[in-house]
């Protein structure tokens, strides 16, 4: 391996058929996968054309539930940071939400209320 320049891996057809999909969620606090898809649709910019954003749309069975949202900021992917942050508003209840996605163990840091006892549940 030390002679080793560039290692390419695939176990999921994203190389070999160049197509990016969504694997199996697993459901902590949320009723169904489809709850879990459709914050990390809200935390995607379809414009962007990012096949990760693209793929995590295409998931989504009811992509009409995102008209329900509009989004007032959009933090970018930061390698730092290792995450997206997209703050909503809900058009009809005026709910706002901070939806995230990004390194599971970033993730799990911000949901964590003994870290941000005033703020965990500004992110979903």
């Amino acid at each position: 391996m030390a002679g080793v320049d560039i290692l390419c891996s695939d176990k999921t057809g994203t190389l070999t058929k160049n197509q990016l999909t969504l694997g199996d969620t697993t459901l902590i606090n949320a009723k169904d996968a489809q709850d879990v898809i459709k914050i990390g649709a809200l935390a995607s910019r379809k414009e962007d054309n990012d096949p990760i954003d693209n793929a995590v749309i295409k998931a989504l069975k009811d992509q009409s539930v995102l008209a329900d949202w509009t989004m007032e900021k959009f933090i970018p992917f930061d390698p730092v940071s290792k995450r997206i942050e997209a703050h909503l508003i809900n058009n009809n209840t005026k709910e706002e939400l901070w939806a995230i996605k990004g390194a599971p163990q970033v993730v799990a840091k911000l949901s964590s209320v003994s870290r941000c006892p005033k703020e965990s549940s500004r992110y979903h």
